[in-house]
């Protein structure tokens, strides 16, 4: 698969060019201005001084005109003018440490007023003529002076510790709104000095804001000669979701290079942090970071990181380049690697992914490389050479495709002689969806080498594993109220099971008409399908060895009448079937017609109560299910597709005891069934509990094997069912059989689940049978320690005295790293022989897992996977 975001050097530094305000003028003396504690400016020129307290001074002569570039909104350029006008400086007395914001009119002067004066009439104005009668001062953005103190946190790089455990996150600043192409320029300094011509400096915690894009130091100088600026001293560099932090910081305005030197950088959504001696933002938009670092652990936490000699950024293709770069766990280099690619954003590209390694006693130690090529942008391929020190080399390739109107995945594997098998090994995976036009279509097909495949080879593929590999292909065409399906269905089988019929071919039409009678809520539905079966009989005796073919009929009629609180649904439906068998059995026909006719009504009530002062409210819900269909004689029809549904409530109010269309169940009987439900006053479900049982006017004589004795009793059994949300974590469930005479448990299925939190699952089932089965399943995730957590799962078969699957492990996990160390013993699936192994795992948050286990060994155990993806770092 491709690379994953949290899984990648996700290093993308959009770093723009520090903004140049420079304060140029014809070649001449220098001013120097600065803020007084009283909030008022002194400003000297070379000989004359501007004292803060005189109302009004005339300072000598300066050639000056304001102007600043219509096509940038990032600098601010005060260039000479023709003329030698005086400059005449009003200065308003303030008491206010405020800053003053100044803005060049139109008519070639400037208004400044303190934001927070009472008064706003207080204003100094700066007349500028020039030669030509014209003043760009207009042009020029905004220009302030202030003192700033926002900017400490940075030094803590915007982290903010979590509590009661949790491990914290990176917050931003909030960024004012701007609207695109008028972003202005605003400029705070405590002090700045101008030498006309050369060279502008500003002094002081300046802050240079655009938009939502800012840079802060403790001085700024502007070199007009060569168009340079630089800054020096706690520069740092914002913009939404990137913060820069470095000693000084050099650009040029003329290339549009811009270097951090001494770099930290925080990348605030993808949770990443690092170093670099220098960070460069090239003209072409590359980023080049020289001797670098990256992590996800916190501020403070080195327990991982990778270090390189150089990383070249591309955020216009998508993905980097790393030199000499190494995984280090604490001060410890685990991995090296000279020259390698990597994506940082959701662009692909091809690569390296992580390795996996592992140790079992049936493969020895496994090591695992994937390569994964991004061919075009809708087609990409992961080749991962699969070593097993004990068998050899697995070659697995997954190849994915798609299109506008299909997703394709093609997945193979091949390991050639397999030292203990001593055979060739493979696999064949391929899937298709397709959806065009109310067309849809669908491909599932897998087949391996053998029966052993997958209890030998831990693949990394995405595959089904079943006991029956499906072997499927179906299109089919739908409108507003039918459908058409075409299907062909074969199977692999890789137990001792029997294998199914397979489906070559099976065509299927089904629809529904609403309002066939006006005003009325008359609903008729009906289904076509025409199926061939066939299977290898060479085995099988008696009617398990029959093929053939059967044409099925389905129509059905309802009129449904509902109110708030009762509803009653007669329906009618017809079941016509034709079938024509090879191999049947001696003394049974070969053609077979069957038509039955199938009438039922299904009716309930609801009432309502409330149970207490906070308004939870009590339902009771008695139901009454009639069904009657008449016998008729099946046993030369062989069970194609067809079973006996589980004795479940649901069950019981079913038209058909038998799944599929060979068996239609002769039926004369009527379930009643009552049901209750506890709701709070929110809607949300405290408890609900039913008892179901069918009480039966004539034998069943039907049944799923003709030699199986008729049902004479006049009753079924009692069917339960209840849940009960004891609080938000803790839910238990039951589903039950008892005897219909003596109430004895004939089969129960009991959950406990209890999950406080995501990182908190327990649960625990019992699954017995009488004189059948008897089993438990426990599983959990527990913390029982900081950083420390139990993991496991344990199956237990109690009749036969068997554990089928065992895993105990224990997790270690901090906030940027986490190791799990399980020991497991197992039966494989079809095999008589136990097999055992010792796995272990890291996984560094934000880079990706190391070890057995990442590929399908905790995710047995309940909740585990679910809390994988929510703590997703």
């Amino acid at each position: 698969m491709p690379f994953k975001r949290q899984s990648s050097y996700l290093l993308t530094l959009a770093v723009a060019a520090v903004v140049s305000p420079s304060l140029y003028a014809a070649p001449a003396d220098s001013w120097q201005c600065q803020t007084l504690a009283n909030g008022e400016w002194q400003c000297t020129g070379s000989d004359t001084p501007v004292a803060a307290d005189t109302p009004a001074v005339n300072v000598p002569s300066r050639p000056l005109n304001t102007s600043a570039s219509a096509d940038s909104k990032e600098s601010i350029n005060v260039s000479p003018a023709s003329s030698t006008a005086p400059i005449t400086t009003n200065v308003v007395k303030t008491t206010s440490n405020n800053a003053w914001q100044c803005t060049g009119l139109a008519n070639g002067e400037w208004q400044c007023a303190e934001p927070n004066s009472q008064n706003s009439g207080q204003t100094a104005q700066v007349s500028q003529p020039n030669s030509t009668g014209q003043n760009a001062a207009n042009n020029v953005q905004t220009s302030s002076v202030t003192h700033s103190n926002q900017y400490i946190a940075a030094q803590d790089l915007d982290w903010q510790k979590g509590e009661g455990g949790q491990c914290g996150r990176y917050i931003e600043p909030e960024y004012p709104q701007v609207i695109a192409g008028k972003e202005e320029i605003t400029i705070n300094a405590d002090q700045s000095q101008t030498k006309i011509g050369e060279v502008s400096t500003l002094l002081g915690d300046i802050h240079v804001q655009q938009g939502n894009r800012s840079i802060h130091s403790d001085r700024a100088t502007l070199y007009e000669a060569n168009n340079l600026a630089t800054l020096q001293g706690n520069v740092v560099y914002r913009e939404p979701g990137l913060l820069i932090v470095s000693d000084n910081a050099q650009a040029n305005m003329s290339t549009k290079e811009t270097r951090f030197e001494a770099a930290q950088y925080v990348m605030h959504q993808q949770h990443i942090r690092g170093t670099a001696v220098s960070i460069t933002r090239l003209p072409d938009t590359r980023i080049d970071l020289q001797d670098t670092s990256y992590t996800k652990c916190p501020p403070g936490d080195e327990s991982w990181k990778i270090n390189a000699d150089e990383v070249i950024l591309n955020p216009e293709e998508g993905f980097g380049t790393a030199k000499h770069a190494t995984l280090r766990i604490g001060d410890v280099p685990v991995f090296y690697y000279p020259y390698f690619t990597f994506p940082i954003d959701d662009k692909r590209r091809s690569g390296f992914l992580y390795p996996t390694i592992g140790y079992s006693d049936g493969d020895g130690l496994e090591l695992a490389t994937p390569y994964y090529f991004n061919i075009a942008p809708n087609i990409d391929d992961t080749l991962t050479p699969h070593l097993y020190s004990s068998r050899g080399l697995s070659l697995d390739n997954e190849l994915r495709y798609m299109n506008a109107y299909s997703h394709n995945v093609l997945s193979t594997a091949f390991l050639a002689d397999d030292r203990k098998a001593n055979r060739d090994r493979w696999l064949v995976d391929a899937q298709h969806r397709g959806n065009f036009n109310g067309w849809r279509s669908n491909v599932d097909y897998t087949r391996v080498s053998d029966n052993n495949y997958f209890n030998d080879l831990n693949t990394g593929l995405t595959v089904n594993r079943q006991d029956h590999l499906d072997q499927l292909a179906e299109a089919s065409y739908s409108q507003n109220n039918w459908t058409l399906t075409a299907r062909a269905h074969s199977y692999q089988t890789i137990t001792t099971a029997t294998r199914p019929y397979r489906k070559l071919p099976q065509v299927t039409l089904s629809g529904s008409q609403y309002d066939l009678i006006e005003n009325t809520d008359t609903e008729l539905s009906y289904l076509a399908d025409f199926t061939s079966f066939e299977r290898d009989n060479a085995n099988l005796t008696g009617i398990n060895r029959v093929n053939g073919q059967r044409a099925h009929l389905q129509p059905s009629i309802s009129l449904p009448f509902r109110w708030p609180w009762a509803h009653v649904t007669p329906k009618a439906t017809l079941w016509a079937s034709q079938y024509s068998l090879d191999d049947q059995v001696n003394g049974q026909p070969s053609s077979v017609n069957r038509t039955v006719g199938v009438f039922s009504v299904d009716s309930g009530l609801s009432f309502e109560r409330t149970v207490n002062d906070a308004g939870m409210i009590q339902t009771l819900e008695p139901r009454l299910f009639a069904l009657y269909v008449p016998e008729e004689n099946q046993d030369a029809i062989p069970n194609f597709d067809t079973s006996e549904y589980s004795f479940t409530y649901s069950s019981l109010f079913r038209e058909n005891r038998f799944s599929g269309y060979d068996k239609i169940g002769d039926a004369q009987q009527a379930t009643l069934g009552l049901s209750s439900g506890f709701y709070r006053a929110n809607g949300s479900e405290v408890a609900r509990m039913g008892i179901a049982q069918a009480h039966y006017f004539a034998d069943r004589k039907v049944q799923l094997a003709s030699t199986t004795a008729p049902s004479t009793s006049n009753r079924s059994n009692l069917a339960v069912e209840a849940s009960w949300n004891v609080t938000d974590a803790f839910r238990i469930s039951n589903d039950s059989e008892l005897d219909a005479s003596d109430y004895r448990l004939i089969e129960n299925n009991l959950k406990f689940s209890y999950s406080p939190s995501i990182n908190k699952v327990i649960s625990l089932n019992f699954r017995e049978r009488e004189d059948t089965r008897e089993q438990a399943d426990l599983s959990f995730i527990w913390p029982v320690a900081k950083h420390w957590s139990v993991l496991g799962r344990w199956q237990e078969d109690i009749r036969n005295k068997t554990t089928p699957e065992a895993l105990l492990g224990a997790e270690y996990s901090d906030c940027c790293w986490k190791v799990r160390i399980a020991a497991r013993e197992y039966l494989p699936s079809g095999s008589t022989q136990r097999d055992s192994g010792i796995y272990l795992q890291f996984v560094l948050k934000g880079l990706g897992a190391f070890g057995q286990g990442g590929s399908g060994l905790f995710n047995n155990i309940t909740g585990f996977e679910e809390r994988e993806k929510q703590n997703d770092y």
